[in-house]
């Protein structure tokens, strides 16, 4: 079974780009905060992949959101963004992201840290982190 992400991506581009080296996950977008919401309505993903810099509400507050409800606290949040310095990168993870990674990325270096969140929530699954 494949795991699922959502990416969170407002820039045609990107999400072109991430569609190909994600191809071996089951990838669903949104390109702002409304699609998401739509999205998690219809289907719990594995990860959520966000940008902060979204039209409407950034992904900081998203994954606040995302924080304080019981039905979407358990999904990962990887932050794919351009927003590089260290108090974003810091106001990124306080925010409730389990990485953070910015644009652009390696496709390996991402490919690499999806699969350690991955194992890393089947292991909080199972009785904690070790």
């Amino acid at each position: 079974m494949k795991h699922s992400i959502l990416i969170v991506e407002d820039a045609y581009p990107n999400r072109f780009v991430l569609e190909q080296l994600l191809e071996e996950y089951e990838c669903q977008f949104a390109v702002d905060g409304s699609q998401m919401w739509e999205k998690l309505s219809a289907h719990i993903p594995d990860l959520i992949i966000m940008d902060i810099g979204l039209p409407r509400e950034d992904g900081l507050i998203l994954a606040q959101k995302l924080q304080k409800d019981d039905r979407y606290r358990g999904i990962p949040v990887i932050f794919l963004t351009a927003h590089s310095s260290k108090k974003e990168i810091v106001t990124g993870m306080l925010a409730g992201a389990y990485d953070y990674l910015v644009k652009p990325i390696d496709g390996t270096i991402l490919l690499e840290r999806i699969d350690a969140v991955l194992k890393r929530k089947v292991r909080e699954q199972h009785g904690g982190a070790r």
